[in-house]
């Protein structure tokens, strides 16, 4: 590097998974340090204004906050996330409810009425039984990181959605942090909605030929000031480590099927199922999320890709 040239030099923060270890790099005039932090204190951080240089970020809150103008955050097309979440609707055990048809009219408890898990699970919904997300009344905790849209049917409680559903405050809880998951099966008192998960999550995945990215990393406005190529560098190394991930572990380690082989998930799923930047299927895939979180009516303007990733 010559004097002339200028040092790259910033920090990423977020989950510590396996296919993103050794983000980290010293190279040349480029450093990028990775210092893990939960998911809920990067979300914490952004949402408060606390200024990181990059980090772990829900896909629907930044694009909310971008719709209200109100972050000095970008979204970059790097996805440590994705996950499908027919798994993440839970009714007690003893429930008449069997499929999420039975859900219409019913009370629906979740943790935060605009995290992405939600918006992907009342968009599926939504393709079962139109209007389904209307119909429901949404039982919630406050605060809340949004105000709710007005004409969504909600209350407020005071204890958390699992304990709603548990207690009986609701018929159902739509989250993917569930307490109750990590008990013996035979002391769990929810179970998964429909029973047959597995088969939805393919039949799904095969119909879309997708997996659903739930979480970007975020860069402060003032890192890619100071460093243009930032964006860049970091999707390059968040590529260089994935690649170096999948030559060494099968991809069922992070689709996490069961009774299913590899070359199933990726007829599935197609062949680059966990990609970053904006590939054909990851396209397809952000449209289709765009297309929900503004029929829910939590972005007042549909935005484009390129307004949601202007450095891509």
């Amino acid at each position: 590097m010559s004097h002339n040239e200028k040092s790259v030099d910033f920090t990423v923060y977020g989950a510590a998974y396996p296919h993103t270890n050794g983000i980290a790099l010293l190279e040349g005039g480029l450093k990028i340090d990775h210092i893990p932090m939960s998911v809920s204190e990067c979300f914490k951080a952004i949402l408060t204004h606390k200024k990181l240089d990059a980090a772990e970020f829900s896909l629907a809150n930044i694009i909310m906050l971008a719709d209200r103008n109100a972050t000095d955050y970008v979204a970059l097309p790097i996805f440590p996330y994705r996950a499908f979440r027919h798994d993440t609707v839970r009714v007690r055990k003893e429930s008449m409810l069997q499929q999420f048809e039975d859900l219409r009219g019913k009370r629906i408890a979740l943790p935060d009425y605009s995290m992405t898990a939600a918006v992907w699970t009342r968009g599926i919904f939504n393709e079962v039984m139109p209007g389904i997300w209307r119909d429901v009344e949404w039982i919630l905790k406050a605060p809340q990181r949004f105000e709710i849209p007005k004409g969504v049917k909600h209350s407020f409680i005071d204890v958390d959605a699992e304990t709603a559903v548990l207690s009986g405050l609701a018929d159902a809880v739509i989250s993917p942090d569930i307490l109750d998951n990590d008990l013996p099966e035979d002391q769990r008192l929810l179970r998964e909605l429909p029973v047959q998960i597995n088969t939805s999550q393919q039949d799904w995945g095969m119909r879309y030929g997708m997996y659903p990215i739930n979480h970007v990393v975020v860069m402060h406005r003032e890192v890619i000031d100071r460093f243009p190529d930032a964006p860049l560098q970091l999707l390059n190394r968040f590529d260089q480590v994935l690649a170096k991930y999948l030559k060494q572990d099968s991809v069922l380690s992070l689709v996490k099927w069961k009774n299913v082989t590899e070359k199933q998930v990726l007829a599935s799923l197609g062949s680059d199922p966990f990609t970053y930047g904006l590939s054909p299927n990851n396209v397809r895939m952000l449209e289709k999320f765009i297309s929900y979180i503004y029929e829910q009516k939590l972005v007042k303007n549909r935005p484009t890709l390129s307004e949601v990733f202007p450095y891509s």
